[in-house]
């Protein structure tokens, strides 16, 4: 509590003993609560829930109410998206894509061969600009590249939750002034390579520790997949980005049972869900919910999984298109 607000407490107690008031108390402020001008907005209950898609009334984030406090662009959040990488061209997405400082840029802004084939800071990946493709086309065949450019969608519409720009165009993402870094552990379809999220991880901590190009604003690592047995290099992983100061946020799986580890009426590769199921204390572990504020019914759910619960049903999200915003069930 600052001193402001102890001297008010103290200045309503004082009211309070004197028997010549009735009672004193303190009136909040109200506030306007933001709502941006981008045309989808009344769509996205997740950010305001109006029961406008037939939920529950204010059954939300709060985020006009947040907004009114802190809009996001008072300090710039750097988010790393690691999933099926991300339509970087979007018009929701574009102007919130994060660029490597480190790399000189490409030429042309949407086309990653046209960087100069250099890589200038020397973390080993040429023209990283963007972000980096562990995987390709193929996760089961990987060939790494430096375009992480979505093509089944998941990851785009991920991005479009975490950050998608407030341009009067489309919706707007929970921070639509935090910067999205793409990284690409899925081909071109929901099938995620693991190993190479590993290879990920150690990617955005070495972004945000090396000197003197570090990022020091790069705080959350997203991950909204999961899999199906735990790996000990993963949970070393991140737990180093833990410990240089990266928070990992993890989907607790679209199962539907719970995940806590030790259910011997669950086959093994139902007995958890990594890496959301890990032990770590730089980890959360999300749920997903729905427009009633009820878990959805295809989300996992547990102690050793779930953390918090966050809307994860018709959420008003981007996809790879380049004139519209579309409505999916991802989790």
């Amino acid at each position: 509590m600052n001193r402001q607000a102890a001297e008010l407490d103290r200045f309503v107690s004082d009211l309070n003993r004197d028997p010549a008031i009735e009672y004193a108390e303190k009136i909040p402020l109200a506030y306007a609560q933001l709502e941006p001008s981008d045309p989808e907005f009344g769509q996205q209950w997740p950010l305001h829930n109006t029961g406008q898609s037939g939920g529950t009334n204010d059954a939300d984030i709060d985020a006009s109410e947040a907004w009114d406090v802190d809009d996001g662009s008072s300090t710039t959040i750097v988010v790393a998206v690691i999933d099926t990488g991300i339509d970087y061209s979007h018009p929701d997405l574009d102007a919130n894509i994060w660029t490597n400082h480190g790399e000189d840029a490409w030429t042309d802004p949407m086309d990653p061969s046209t960087g100069n084939g250099v890589d200038d800071d020397g973390n080993g990946l040429v023209d990283d600009w963007k972000g980096w493709d562990f995987v390709g086309a193929n996760p089961l065949l990987a060939r790494q590249d430096n375009d992480p450019k979505d093509i089944f969608g998941h990851g785009t519409h991920v991005s479009g939750i975490a950050g998608a720009v407030s341009n009067g165009e489309g919706g707007v993402g929970v921070n639509f002034n935090a910067k999205i870094l793409p990284i690409k552990i899925g081909g071109d379809s929901e099938l995620m390579n693991s190993l190479k999220a590993i290879q990920a991880i150690d990617y955005v901590i070495d972004l945000k520790t090396r000197s003197p190009n570090g990022e020091p604003n790069l705080r959350v690592i997203n991950a909204s997949w999961s899999m199906a047995a735990p790996l000990t290099a993963m949970k070393t992983a991140i737990d180093a980005a833990g410990d240089a100061g990266i928070l990992f946020v993890a989907a607790a799986g679209n199962g539907g049972f719970d995940g806590v580890g030790d259910n011997i009426d669950q086959p093994p590769f139902l007995q958890g869900s990594w890496p959301a199921a890990f032990d770590s204390k730089t980890l959360v572990g999300v749920a997903a919910t729905d427009h009633h504020d009820d878990l959805a019914g295809f989300s996992n759910y547990g102690p050793k999984n779930v953390d918090l619960g966050a809307p994860g049903v018709h959420y008003y999200s981007t996809l790879p298109t380049y004139d519209s915003v579309m409505t999916t069930d991802y989790g």
